[in-house]
């Protein structure tokens, strides 16, 4: 593959692998909550970058949207589980294209 294939494939692969890894969590936070809220899908997306899960269930879940403390758990959770799902599907795509890639 050249090397102008592979700088439109990879972030291209980057992007599909985030917006999977959240896209899956998020569906299968609604499943686990009780009740899903209006803007719940943006924040999902949104809050990521707070650390903690505790923190981010207080904080965004609990005290913005007004979720019990334990649909706030579950949210910060799938919250959490999509963020390292990225993380592993970007870093198990760079070994596998290095090892694919790199000249032998």
């Amino acid at each position: 593959m050249s090397p102008e294939l592979q700088s439109i494939v990879i972030p291209l692969l980057i992007a599909c692998i985030v917006m999977a890894s959240f896209h899956g969590s998020a569906m299968m936070a609604k499943k686990r909550v009780s009740v899903w809220k209006a803007d719940t899908s943006v924040w999902f997306w949104r809050t990521v970058s707070l650390t903690g899960v505790e923190r981010r269930a207080k904080t965004i879940w609990v005290d913005r949207f007004g979720y019990d403390y334990a649909d706030a758990l579950v949210l910060a959770q799938y919250q959490s589980l999509a963020y390292f799902l990225a993380v592993f599907g970007i870093v198990s795509l760079f070994l596998v294209a290095w090892y694919f890639l790199s000249k032998h």
